[in-house]
């Protein structure tokens, strides 16, 4: 078994990884000078994305793991997910409402994960759009899908990122100071 500090280092590892590929894919999509052409771009961009969106993902589980073992949940950690510790959630309501927050939060990211990595139907596409009459903008966006009855909108890359990567990191973190 780890103990907490091992655990504190494998979370903040994993929050290092996803702030990384965050500020790659923001880097990939701001500077188009980067590549030859647009098709790498959305290939970098793409790519950094769909790696963060994993990480976070990923990082959801490891908690579940430390949330399980330090709290004393008793849940079986081989087949221990973000969404078992949810199942059991008023076992620590201490932590019910930062962790209600972040599975709300998380319905996106997982149903974003587990559809990239099991049919790779989701798409990023550039749309052009004026700020002014001169002044084209190129938008990267996440294509909509759909998961288990859910439809999601097509969202602006941009936007969807930040987003994911300020809730995500501050929810974690949040999180891991009350275990």
């Amino acid at each position: 078994m780890f103990s907490p500090k091992e655990y504190n280092d494998f979370l903040s590892f994993k929050l290092k990884s996803a702030d990384y590929h965050y500020k790659q894919c923001i880097d990939a999509e701001t500077n188009p000078n980067l590549f030859e052409d647009t098709d790498q771009q959305i290939i970098a961009t793409s790519s950094e994305f769909t790696a963060m969106m994993l990480v976070y993902q990923s990082t959801l589980d490891l908690l579940a793991q430390f949330i399980n073992r330090h709290r004393h949940l008793k849940l079986s950690s081989s087949s221990l997910y973000f969404s078992t510790v949810m199942i059991n959630v008023e076992k620590i309501p201490d932590m019910k409402e930062s962790l209600n927050n972040l599975n709300a939060n998380a319905i996106y990211l997982i149903d974003y994960c587990n559809t990239t990595k099991h049919r790779n139907l989701i798409k990023i596409s550039e749309q052009w759009t004026f700020i002014t009459p001169f002044q084209p903008m190129k938008l990267l966006l996440v294509s909509p899908f759909k998961k288990d009855g859910r439809s999601y909108d097509e969202k602006v890359l941009l936007d969807i990122s930040r987003e994911i990567h300020e809730s995500f990191t501050q929810s974690i973190k949040t999180l891991i100071n009350l275990v």
